[in-house]
């Protein structure tokens, strides 16, 4: 099954993904792969693959990426700022809101398997991300109902892409939407680019 597995993953990144159906397929496969015996050392791989085939997640690692959140939640709910958060945590948040967690061990990964990075294509990673959010897209991040202490119930992402292009570019804006135990929302938004003119 693993040469078959990496042969189609090969296949598609060299090819380049342009739709969220090859995005999803991706990590399809890519979870498979982890199935063999490495989801315990890509555990934030492994995570969001499984949040491509979910329509919620409330496990170990989606607690982890909550829990950050509801610290700065507490500390942000008085109007202050996101600068102004402890270094770590906002190091923390940073790394999740723009999935840089997700990028390094999707590298590793792939250079641990003798695949080719999706590096390979022009605009690769900004383009795969903006199919794989559109994929998770409105796919809640859930507190654990047990959990009585937290601030926040649940996040999601949206996606919004710029109705018209710059200098040949394809905005768009990735936004992770926190949900407080009260119903009120609040938003922490990451902005990204590629270019439109490359297929």
């Amino acid at each position: 099954m693993g040469p078959d597995i990496k042969q189609k993953i090969s296949d598609l990144i060299a090819s380049g993904i342009r739709t969220e159906a090859e995005a999803v397929y991706l990590m399809v496969q890519i979870r498979k792969l982890l199935e063999g015996g490495t989801k315990e050392k890509y555990i934030q791989l492994k995570f969001n693959c499984d949040w491509a085939v979910h329509t919620k997640l409330s496990g170990t690692t989606a607690q982890w990426i909550l829990e950050r959140f509801d610290h700065a939640n507490i500390l942000l709910r008085d109007d202050g700022k996101i600068l102004d958060l402890p270094t770590s945590l906002k190091d923390e948040i940073e790394q999740i809101t723009k999935m840089s967690l997700f990028k390094r061990e999707l590298d590793s990964f792939l250079i641990e398997y003798s695949l080719p990075k999706i590096e390979i294509i022009q605009e690769g990673w900004p383009k795969f991300l903006f199919f794989y959010a559109m994929v998770v897209e409105d796919c809640p991040l859930e507190i654990k109902s047990a959990n009585n202490t937290s601030s926040i119930q649940k996040i999601t992402i949206s996606v919004e892409k710029a109705q018209k292009l710059f200098e040949d570019n394809q905005f768009y804006k990735i936004s992770w939407n926190i949900t407080d135990k009260n119903g009120a929302i609040g938003e922490h938004s990451v902005l990204n680019s590629f270019s439109a003119m490359v297929d």
